[in-house]
């Protein structure tokens, strides 16, 4: 949660400075309004974090959590992108190829992070 938060705040930061170019006044309400609109990335976490707390206090065992969440995560993804996709006036079939990308591109960022790791 600590990183997704340091995460949230780095990138409405950096929409912050890439703003200082264009010669308008922001203020600290706009700047706060800015980091503010980051809380998707945060609230992102919230489902990997409920899974994580749950084995921690004995709500299922946690021999294989890691593997539960990255499925879920996995799936929410997939979901995600579909229920958009949905949103945006796509067909089905669309939308499930949107879904199905999104997923993909989880998988692309995940698993070369672990086999560094």
């Amino acid at each position: 949660m600590f990183t997704a938060v340091a995460s949230a705040l780095a990138h409405g930061y950096a929409h912050l400075i890439a703003r200082r170019g264009d010669q308008t006044v922001h203020g600290v309400r706009a700047a706060a309004r800015l980091l503010l609109s980051e809380w998707p990335l945060v609230l992102a976490t919230v489902p990997t974090l409920a899974l994580l707390l749950g084995a921690a206090w004995g709500w299922w065992p946690s021999r294989a959590i890691e593997d539960v969440a990255f499925a879920v995560n996995v799936g929410l993804l997939f979901a995600w992108g579909l229920l958009a996709a949905r949103a945006g006036g796509r067909t089905w079939g669309s939308s499930l190829k949107i879904g199905a990308a999104d997923a993909l591109l989880g998988l692309a960022v995940v698993v070369p992070n672990a086999v560094i790791k």
